[in-house]
């Protein structure tokens, strides 16, 4: 029976959505944000935990080394938000992907921290310290020579 009111019959959808996979948003990333999105909505679904925790480094990576000037793409911004989003307190690992990748394509550097988090609640305390170093945001880079 139709809802006239609600749902009415003239308004149902006439058109399907296209299910979006990886490749349909990261084409139109930036180079390092493209892989950093990759390695994102793949870790955990090829190979085991060592896998997801390597995926999830190597994201990280690629957002410490993306060029920051780069301008955020409508076309990834909007497909991606063309993604129903997980329900958080009921899927918190799908929620974690979803705000991470929704970064990515929003070319927000933060994305690395929320890696870091991630990757230490699946055991890896391990940060790659020379990344660390060589990772600035502009504000805070210290001076060479000095004692700090």
């Amino acid at each position: 029976m139709s809802d006239s009111v609600n749902h009415p019959a003239h308004y149902q959808p006439i058109f399907q959505l296209k299910p979006l996979e990886c490749n349909d948003i990261k084409k139109f990333l930036p180079a390092s944000w493209s892989d950093a999105f990759k390695y994102v909505w793949r870790a955990g679904k090829k190979g085991g935990k060592d896998k997801m925790i390597e995926d999830l480094r190597k994201a990280r990576w690629y957002i410490r080394h993306a060029y920051v000037k780069a301008e955020v793409s409508e076309i990834a911004v909007v497909l991606f938000y063309m993604i129903v989003p997980p329900i958080p307190h009921e899927h918190y690992r799908l929620w974690t992907r979803y705000s991470i990748l929704g970064r990515i394509v929003a070319l927000d550097v933060s994305a690395a921290a929320m890696i870091t988090e991630w990757l230490k609640e699946l055991g890896d305390t391990s940060d790659d310290q020379l990344d660390n170093l060589l990772f600035f945001d502009g504000e805070d880079e210290p001076e060479w020579g000095s004692e700090e």
